[in-house]
């Protein structure tokens, strides 16, 4: 009876080895099957060997990412409600004078952000828009006062990890 350490067992080829097999034969096939006046260095390209784009994006984090904006209301009391318009996302929200509205949103490119506060009557203060790319900052604060006719905002400022308010942003 033969030891069982000894026993020839049969080599299991890698899963993605049969697509590199595939390949040489049909490189093979086509060395042999082509005219000599066709350049060999045109078969000499680099193939690829994924099966999909798709696949790879998820090793690299993919195309979205998370972007947290932040809406302080210092002292607008009669709105309506407030509307935060972006690339592909719109927030309605109501946030009481001396609070804060915290939102992350999950973005796929950059582009431009706007915050609208409406009041009754069908009127509405419209803020300056902000355009934010996934290299630019993950957290924005906009500031909203309100004034005797009118609403002011600040502009978009950066915030930190530890929650610091960067001025020049």
């Amino acid at each position: 009876m033969a030891d069982p350490k000894r026993v020839l067992r049969p080599h299991r080829l890698p899963d993605d080895c049969w697509r590199l097999l595939l390949l040489v034969y049909l490189f093979v096939f086509m060395l042999m099957h082509i005219p000599i006046h066709i350049p060999i260095p045109f078969l000499l390209i680099p193939l690829d060997l994924r099966t999909s784009k798709h696949e790879n994006r998820a090793a690299f984090g993919g195309r979205k990412y998370d972007l947290t904006l932040y809406v302080r209301n210092h002292n607008v009391s009669d709105a309506t409600f407030f509307r935060l318009v972006g690339v592909d996302n719109t927030a309605d929200f109501n946030v009481s004078a001396g609070n804060t509205f915290e939102h992350t949103f999950e973005v796929r490119r950059k582009g431009y952000w706007t915050l609208f506060v409406e009041f009754p009557g069908d009127r509405y203060a419209k803020s300056p828009r902000k355009i934010i790319s996934r290299d630019s900052h993950r957290k924005w604060v906009m500031e909203v006062y309100y004034y005797p006719g009118a609403v002011g905002f600040s502009e978009w400022h950066k915030l930190s990890r530890r929650g610091e308010l960067h001025i020049n942003g």
